[in-house]
Order: C-alpha cells, then structure tokens, then sequence
C-alpha cells in the first residue's frame, strides 16, 4: 500500500502542486486504492482508511460530495465510523448544507431512539445553515422528523406550523411544498395569512416575482462555476451578493456568503466582502472567525492581508496585545513589510505598555 501511495505522489501532481485539478485526479486515484482493499480485512487496514481519510477530510474540505461518496461506499457497514468522516467534514464545512443532511440521515437511521439528540442537531444545523436558498430539503426532513416523533405534541405542532410558514416566506428552491403545507394544516385562505404573519420573524419576504427575476438567474448561473480561477463565476457570485444585501437580511445573506466561500474556495475578494458585511452589523466575533478560517484554507501568500484585518478588528476592540501579535505575524510572513507596518507594531507595544 504504501508504494501505491508513494506512486500518487509523482507525475502531475509534483509538477503542479497548486493544480486542484491534478489534487482531485489524486483523490481518484486513492479512492480506487482504497477500494481494492478487501473490506475490513483487518482492524489495522481499516484504521489506515480512517486516517487517509480524515486526512483528506482536513486537506481538500471543498470536496464535500467526495466526502460523503467515500465515508458511504467504502465503511458504510461501520456507522461509527461513517459518522467520524462526515463530522470531521462538518468540523471544515460547518455551513455546507449536503454535509448537514448527510449525517442528519445517518443520525436519523442509526441514533433514532435519541429523539433529543438528533433535535439537537437539527436546531444546530438550522442555526448554521439559516435561511439558504438550497436549505429546504433540510428544512423538510426537519418537519418530517417532528411529524412522525411528536404527532401529539401540541408543541411541536406549533413548531412544524411555524417552519411551515417561515420557508413558505423565505427564497427556498422549492418553496411551494411549504406552502402546499400551510393550505393543507389550514383550508381558509385567511387563516394561513395570518399564521405567515404571526411567524414571519425573518426580513427575508419575497414573493414570486422577486424569486423570478433576483434568485434563479444567478442559481441557474451558478450551477456552471466550477472554482475561484474562473473570473466569470467569482464576478458572478459578486453581483449575487451584492444585490441579495440590498434586497434580504443576514438571516439569508450569510449562509449566501458561506456558501460563496466554500464555492470559490476562500477566494479573497469574497472574504473581505463578507468581513466588511459582517463588521458592517457590528457582527464582529463572526468577523475574526471568518478572517481565522481563510488563514487556515488559502495560500500562505494571503495570509498577510488577514492578519492586518485582525490587527484592525482588535484594535477597536483595544485587545492591542492580540493586535500587536497578529501584526508581528503578518510582518514574519511578509518580507517586503513596509516601514509602516514596524512603526504601527511599535505603536502597539507603546499602547499596551501604557494601558
């Protein structure tokens, strides 16, 4: 095994080491390794697998449908450690919504006596995954697992009556099964409106027409983008953005912009795009997560310009010893640093010594 892995190593992958099409061609490459593997065969063969995996997992997290294919078709008789690769994903793609209903699904057959647990992660997953355009399969097999544990709860039938309505009002792909929903709970037309009002709590209201001529032409569009190289797919997820703030709230522009980031893999432009919203709504420890996140996930090149939007973060903040360390950082992975950049470090030490 381990010349076959050595042997990955080679051709263009050396050549190109930036290539994510020659990384992709590697991950291929090991997946068929891997499965040339007689299924289990040995406790050690197994955990070599997990750790490959997992490996890959933290490596290449923009792969996500590679993800799940190999954590279903290679160990899908180890729940366990299904589970292990899909929760190492989600711990890099905590926003993506496929990950989120992968495990939901694995949870749903395997843990389906823990009733409290998998409501747990659904309300987690909701939290992460917002109001997203795709979340509505989630949103559905949300409502489905409420329907079938909770029938007679009077609670819960609330709460299914309220995701209902709160979809039904949100740009979802897929919006009208919600709506279908709402009118077979409630016949009288004036009985479902007033439910839309009364559980309406996002800023996100669209109607037909604005799901018509806003969220489809670039949904349609985006299906084409394929990476952060091509210029047309980053321009186009620009102009997504920039009109979904001026029309809707956070509650379904941020999961768009996860969903941007996770697309165009870190892309820089659309990171400072999203950390100028988010600073913008004084939404400023999801700012330093943002900015923390791409220093782990783009090229160490890029890494300066994050680290100077720390410096920026925590100096407002006045945690100058936090600044002056990020900038020491940004100076230490930056050989041409300006003479400006050491005068603002020493700026720093002078304001933390006197705070």
């Amino acid at each position: 095994m381990s010349s076959n892995l050595s042997h990955l190593r080679t051709g263009q992958l050396i050549k190109d080491p930036q290539s994510s099409s020659a990384w992709q061609a590697s991950l291929y490459e090991l997946e068929t390794l891997l499965r040339t593997i007689p299924r289990l065969q040995s406790e050690k063969y197994s955990e070599i697998w997990l750790q490959v995996a997992h490996l890959l997992v933290q490596k290449f997290p923009y792969l996500s449908c590679w993800i799940q294919d190999i954590s279903h078709n290679r160990l899908n008789d180890e729940v366990l450690s299904n589970d292990k690769i899909i929760l190492c994903g989600l711990n890099y793609l905590d926003y993506d919504i496929l990950m989120w209903i992968s495990y939901l699904r694995s949870q749903l057959l395997h843990s389906q006596h823990n009733h409290n647990y998998i409501l747990e992660l659904f309300e987690e997953a909701r939290y992460k995954v917002g109001m997203s355009y795709y979340s509505s399969e989630l949103h559905q097999l949300y409502i489905t697992f409420l329907q079938q544990t909770y029938s007679d709860a009077g609670e819960f039938v609330t709460k299914v009556q309220s995701l209902n309505a709160q979809c039904a009002m949100a740009p979802h792909y897929n919006h009208a099964i919600f709506q279908s929903n709402l009118r077979s709970h409630f016949p009288s037309k004036g009985s479902t409106k007033e439910l839309l009002l009364n559980h309406n709590h996002y800023d996100t209201i669209s109607n037909q027409k604005l799901l018509n001529s806003l969220i489809f032409p670039f949904e349609r569009d985006l299906v084409n983008f394929t990476g952060s190289s091509n210029n047309q797919g980053l321009a186009l997820w620009l102009r997504y953005l920039e009109s979904s703030k001026n029309t809707f709230g956070p509650v379904f522009v941020i999961p768009l912009f996860e969903r941007a980031l996770i697309s165009t893999e870190y892309s820089l432009k659309i990171v400072d795009e999203y950390v100028e919203y988010t600073v913008s709504l004084k939404l400023l420890q999801r700012a330093r997560s943002i900015l923390k996140r791409a220093l782990h996930r783009t090229r160490v090149s890029c890494h300066a310009q994050f680290l100077l939007q720390l410096v920026k973060l925590e100096v407002f903040d006045e945690n100058y010893l936090k600044a002056r360390d990020y900038l020491a950082q940004a100076i230490s992975c930056n050989t041409s640093a300006s003479k400006t950049l050491h005068e603002l470090l020493l700026a720093l030490e002078e304001l933390y010594s006197c705070k």
